[in-house]
């Protein structure tokens, strides 16, 4: 994978107003076991993120640590192609409740996490997903709902 060093991404509705403190993150495919969910981001008040190449680095290798036996695919060989997901409700609250589970482990970065979790709101029902191609993106991407 050759993921930008640093990529911005910016929400916006159809309006062309910003999609503002909603939760992203991306998904990286593997090519062995499971994908990556790594990366959840709090929109600001643009409607934006920020995610290096390292953010993505360091996530990927703390779950190859924290789960052993489910990750496998370094960095290197994981694929170009990488989704995008704003979270609808439901997704938002699996994912309070999977990490509110793991922070029992006392990792600073699933603590983190929770923390965006809780503070982040969904007006979506269903999550929606974007498919990008990280030798195709540049600095910035604006993703657009069809809200």
């Amino acid at each position: 994978m050759k993921f930008p060093k640093i990529l911005n991404i910016q929400i916006l509705c159809r309006s062309n107003k910003p999609v503002c403190n909603h939760i992203l993150m991306l998904e990286i495919f593997a090519q062995a076991k499971n994908n990556y969910h790594v990366c959840l981001r709090l929109t600001d008040d643009k409607g934006m993120v920020a995610i290096s190449e390292d953010d993505v680095k360091k996530e990927i290798e703390f779950n190859q640590q924290l789960f052993i036996m489910d990750y496998s695919t370094p960095y290197e060989d994981c694929s170009d192609i990488f989704k995008v997901e704003l979270m609808g409700k439901d997704a938002l609250a699996k994912a309070r409740q999977g990490l509110t589970e793991f922070s029992v482990t006392g990792e600073a970065l699933i603590a983190e996490q929770l923390r965006l979790v809780s503070l982040g709101s969904s007006s979506l029902k269903e999550s929606v997903e974007w498919t990008l191609d990280a030798r195709a993106v540049g600095e910035t991407v604006v993703l657009h709902l069809d809200v």
